[in-house]
């Protein structure tokens, strides 16, 4: 943090003269903890499906590309086009790859959770933890943001205990603030979306975030298109410390 040096005025002064006192000492403002964080956090990811088409995933790794999230399943029954293509192509070239898996609350919670693990199979050393993905388009309806909660913390639960890893929460503030109900969603590490700021906001139920998508229509070489850009919180060793061993 840059100081304003100190100045001073002198001048000769009669009895009923004061001198000019030097101004106050100036400080830069402080920036917020989470503005502070995002500045720090400068691990480049991006997050990809169907839409992206075919991926050169030596060109990404190229382009500073530290890590990356693949769309598996959707409800009970979807699975995404080529979406093991594109989780080969990544372990190969050496990026950590996460699946995620779109919620659709009107579908039974275990009957999703099975869809996505017969679809990713077992995790390997370098992937990243499963992600579930909370968001608008997957409410289909639904009214009771305690029901949606409960389901989706069952999908979280049946992850985790057939992994033994904890599961990633994919969510925007506000989404998140009304639909996720209850604290048991804090335990579970934050993915969050929020574009067109300098530091994401944080859901009430979380004291920090671990994944920022930042953009939706970021481009990469490796990539035709437009791609979502992400940032991890923290550094390589840390990103390390949380893939599969």
């Amino acid at each position: 943090m840059m100081l304003l040096a100190l100045w001073s005025c002198q001048s000769t002064t009669t009895n009923d003269e004061k001198t000019t006192p030097p101004p106050k000492e100036e400080k830069a403002p402080e920036k917020a903890p989470a503005a502070e964080a995002a500045e720090e956090a400068s691990l480049l990811g991006v997050d990809v499906s169907h839409y992206q088409g075919e991926i050169n995933w030596e060109e990404l790794k190229g382009a500073k590309v530290k890590f990356s999230f693949n769309k598996a399943t959707q409800g009970a029954e979807g699975t995404d086009p080529n979406f093991m293509t594109r989780q080969q192509g990544a372990r190969t070239a050496g990026i950590p790859i996460g699946g995620y898996h779109f919620f659709v609350a009107t579908d039974n919670s275990e009957a999703q959770a099975n869809n996505f693990i017969n679809t990713f199979g077992a995790l390997q050393p370098g992937d990243l933890p499963p992600v579930l993905d909370l968001e608008e388009g997957g409410l289909n309806g639904v009214k009771n943001p305690e029901d949606y909660a409960k389901s989706a913390l069952l999908w979280l639960q049946t992850i985790k205990t057939h992994y033994g890893v904890t599961p990633i929460v994919y969510v925007s503030p506000d989404f998140a603030n009304e639909w996720c109900i209850g604290e048991a969603f804090g335990q579970y590490p934050l993915w969050v979306a929020q574009y067109g700021v300098e530091a994401p906001t944080l859901p009430s139920l979380w004291s920090k975030w671990t994944f920022w998508q930042k953009a939706e229509t970021g481009t990469i070489p490796g990539i035709n298109g437009n791609v979502d850009h992400d940032i991890f919180h923290g550094s390589e060793a840390e990103l390390q410390n949380l893939v599969v061993k």
